[in-house]
């Protein structure tokens, strides 16, 4: 049986659905909507099928930009021709009536969505949203007949950086002399939102090249290139005290290959983005 899974919010959002998408291709073959932006996060995914771009705010804006989307929903092209996607259940991960309107302009007769959700009056099924739950526990329950299948343990997303960018990684921190053995500390000073913005990573990375324990972590600030003001201030501070400079990343690695670099970090400090 093959589903369908609308996710068009924000990156850490589509990051959170992975434990869905893999439940999901425990049954079937699973293809999903996603922003041009948050697209990419699902390279090489083993639990996806196709990703249908939605580019909600540009070229797909507006009834006929649905429209074209809901055919891709419908149809998918193979070697062989076109042919009927075969989705039965759509997912709402995205709860807005836009994106349910798109399910329905799909021809998917089943819709699972969240009671709370501002498209819940176009869902044939309505689950709880519990504030209780991990977001990512919460988007997993999609799926699940009974609350009692809730998962015992943490769900743990998934990525799948390919071979090139594992390899820019490497380039990166071979460049800046870390070794293999060597760690280092992840900062994201980073966000979209300046409310979100911590305004203290550039003292915090004097804190850590001052500690006797912490001194021993290289220190690597990760972001868009829009964040390279704030790694030059980190990198200021480690400087004013002796420290090795920090190894800026900002705007160097794709967002597979920054998931990457922070997972050989022994420490990530980053704000709500």
């Amino acid at each position: 049986m093959s589903s369908l899974v609308i996710q068009t919010s924000f990156l850490g959002d589509m990051v959170l659905t992975t434990p869905l998408l893999e439940r999901l291709a425990e049954r079937g073959a699973v293809d999903v909507v996603a922003t041009p932006a948050n697209a990419v996060l699902l390279a090489q995914h083993p639990a996806v099928r196709d990703v249908i771009l939605f580019d909600k705010r540009g070229a797909e804006r507006g009834f006929r930009g649905l429209k074209r989307v809901a055919n891709q929903i419908r149809w998918r092209e193979t070697a062989n021709g076109r042919e009927l996607r075969g989705a039965r259940v759509a997912y709402l991960a995205q709860g807005s009536v836009r994106s349910a309107w798109l399910a329905i302009l799909g021809g998917i007769g089943e819709r699972v969505g969240f009671r709370s959700s501002a498209g819940r009056l176009f869902y044939t099924k309505q689950i709880p949203y519990r504030r209780d739950l991990h977001h990512a526990t919460r988007l997993w329950q999609l799926a699940s007949a009974s609350p009692k299948e809730l998962p015992v343990n943490s769900l743990r997303p998934s990525l799948f950086p390919s071979a090139a960018d594992v390899a820019s990684v490497d380039a990166l921190l071979n460049d800046a002399g870390v070794l293999f053995r060597d760690s280092f500390v992840a900062l994201a000073p980073g966000s979209v939102w300046k409310t979100k913005r911590w305004p203290s990573y550039d003292i915090l990375a004097r804190t850590i090249a001052e500690d006797a324990l912490l001194c021993a972590h290289r220190v690597v600030v990760i972001g868009g290139p829009g964040d390279n003001e704030l790694a030059a201030a980190i990198n200021e501070q480690l400087l004013s005290v002796g420290a090795k400079p920090a190894i800026n990343a900002t705007g160097k690695l794709s967002l597979l290959a920054s998931a990457n670099l922070i997972s050989r970090a022994v420490a990530l400090v980053t704000n709500d983005s």
